[in-house]
């Protein structure tokens, strides 16, 4: 199997077909997200990139598409993936609603399991309920949320999202690396700064020194 240092998976669910989310909106700024991450990776060195949007964002391409690419990656790899869509919560459980349906989010962390430990997952959650992920986030490989928002909070379905846009102004602005975005904690700090309670950006981490890593760059291990 050919290992992969660095790869970004896409993921645009603004095509929902299942009966069980007919009463959701349709994503106004899903397709613009996918262009500023997909602009985002390959600022950061990521060459290979994957989109799955529309009709493409089904649960068994999205499940296989994640599972591949997290076995595929090399150890130290970096792993980065994308996430716009509805997000659902009922029976005690929290979802990405996709084209033909929905993955429950402890099945996504499923997928991601089989990252070696020294390699790092980066999930970019632009969705409400953004942080949410982290209950279900029992890892060998580091990961680093970064949310458009908190628990129990949900975003604006605005054309572009607010949340992308700051994200890729902090770190690659027109396509050059900020000196300034050193660290992840950095980047929580500023996420935060001046943004209203109730839509609050939030990065996580299930390792302590990821705080200290710079976002979106392949980690060295001596």
């Amino acid at each position: 199997m050919r290992r992969v240092q660095a790869r970004a998976i896409h993921i645009g669910a603004d095509a929902l077909a299942w009966p069980g989310h007919a009463h959701m909106s349709v994503l106004r700024g899903c397709r613009d997200t996918l262009t500023r991450m997909m602009r985002l990776a390959r600022a950061a060195g990521i060459q290979e990139q994957r989109c799955l949007a529309g009709t493409q964002a089904t649960c068994a391409a999205v499940a296989e598409t994640i599972a591949c690419e997290a076995t595929a990656l090399a150890p130290d790899g970096l792993l980065v993936v994308t996430f716009s869509g509805h997000t659902e919560w009922k029976h005690d459980q929290t979802f990405w609603c996709l084209h033909d349906g929905e993955i429950p989010l402890g099945e996504m962390a499923a997928c991601l399991a089989g990252a070696a430990a020294s390699a790092c997952i980066v999930v970019v959650a632009d969705t409400c309920n953004g942080v949410a992920l982290r209950r279900y986030a029992d890892l060998a490989a580091t990961l680093v949320l970064i949310a458009a928002c908190g628990d129990d909070q949900y975003t604006m379905n605005y054309t572009t999202s607010e949340f992308i846009v700051r994200l890729e102004e902090l770190t690659f602005p027109g396509g050059i690396r900020n000196a300034g975005c050193t660290t992840y904690r950095w980047l929580h700090e500023q996420l935060q700064h001046d943004t209203p309670d109730v839509e609050r950006p939030e990065i996580w981490t299930n390792r302590e020194a990821a705080w200290l890593h710079r976002p979106f760059e392949l980690q060295t291990h001596d």
